[in-house]
């Protein structure tokens, strides 16, 4: 078995241990040992019965030893209405496109028809005299943002499949654009569980199969005609850095939430910290932490941090995403 096949592979064991993660997290920390036996103890048998047999498989998912195969268990963990939506993690669509990284146009358009109805309505648009539903593509970076702010793995999903696309289409500006959206929200994700304890995998085939691909993008990728037009913008089609260590990037985010929190109230809710969280990153997440340092020596609050919190509190968002042009080639 060469090394993309091994790697492919490796997909379904990702998703298996986020599916575990997920779980561990949902009973409040329960003890692989306690789940399996949660889920998987027959009534007639006792627990020392149960632990006599114990096999310890919810563990060894956990560390990605094997996969969990079993539609049974798989459905009755479902059909527990605390860990409901542990199924769609084993049948994302994000694992699809991680499997098949150089698919065709046809097949990555059907992958973006299992993303859910709030992503596929900016994908796809009816056309207006026969009603059916074409692709539409952007000339502002709205879209990505509207994408980004979801920040899940829809939306991880959603770029690599678009990372993809526009690849097929050298749609080379955007092509960039959206590796930069990626490289961001996956920071983002990755500060929480249950994707931090598998950050380092999951990235490694992102970057390798996605973010690094024609990286740097050179004229050679564009015709007679474009070229000239590259070399005047080329800044713009400068891709992100490969992340080597996660722990830089989370004692970054870490800090600006403890900033953060002594201007506004914040919760300690996954959901409120990446609201904010996506608004620090729309705003240069770096350029903003670098502001907030700058209060422990000053009274005034910077304008940045100001149209910041503006943002964040208000409920249009639309007036405060940025918006910039989407080069054609």
């Amino acid at each position: 078995m060469d090394e993309k096949s091994r790697d492919l592979k490796r997909v379904r064991y990702i998703a298996t241990r986020l599916f575990i993660l997920f779980l561990k997290e949902r009973s409040g920390g329960l003890s692989y040992r306690k789940m399996e036996m949660f889920f998987k103890k027959p009534d007639y048998q006792s627990e020392k019965e149960f632990q006599d047999s114990y096999s310890g498989a919810f563990a060894k998912c956990a560390k990605g030893q094997t996969r969990i195969q079993d539609q049974k268990l798989i459905h009755k963990i479902e059909n527990n209405e605390k860990f409901q939506g542990a199924k769609y993690l084993l049948d994302h669509p994000l694992w699809l496109i991680l499997e098949n990284p150089e698919c065709s146009l046809e097949a990555l358009h059907q992958y973006m028809y299992l993303l859910p109805p709030n992503i596929q309505n900016r994908l796809f648009k009816p056309n207006k005299n026969t009603g059916i539903y074409k692709r539409c593509y952007w000339s502002k970076t709205e879209q990505f943002s509207r994408i980004s702010m979801l920040n899940n793995l829809d939306a991880l999903a959603c770029f690599l499949m678009l990372i993809r696309e526009m690849e097929l289409l050298t749609k080379w500006h955007a092509y960039v654009k959206i590796k930069w959206y990626t490289h961001d929200l996956f920071i983002r994700l990755s500060y929480f569980q249950p994707l931090s304890s598998l950050s380092d995998d999951l990235y490694s085939l992102i970057w390798k199969y996605f973010l690094s691909k024609h990286n740097p993008i050179t004229e050679n990728l564009f015709n007679a005609k474009r070229k000239k037009q590259y070399q005047f913008f080329s800044a713009y089609f400068k891709s992100p850095y490969p992340i080597e260590n996660f722990q830089i990037y989370h004692d970054i985010v870490s800090e600006t939430l403890v900033h953060m929190q002594k201007l506004i109230p914040i919760d300690n809710s996954k959901k409120q910290r990446l609201d904010l969280l996506f608004w620090v990153f729309e705003y240069n997440w770096l350029e903003i932490h670098s502001a907030l340092r700058e209060i422990d020596s000053s009274s005034e609050i910077p304008l940045k941090i100001e149209q910041l919190i503006t943002a964040y509190k208000d409920s249009n968002s639309r007036k405060h995403i940025r918006s910039t042009e989407v080069l054609y080639f």
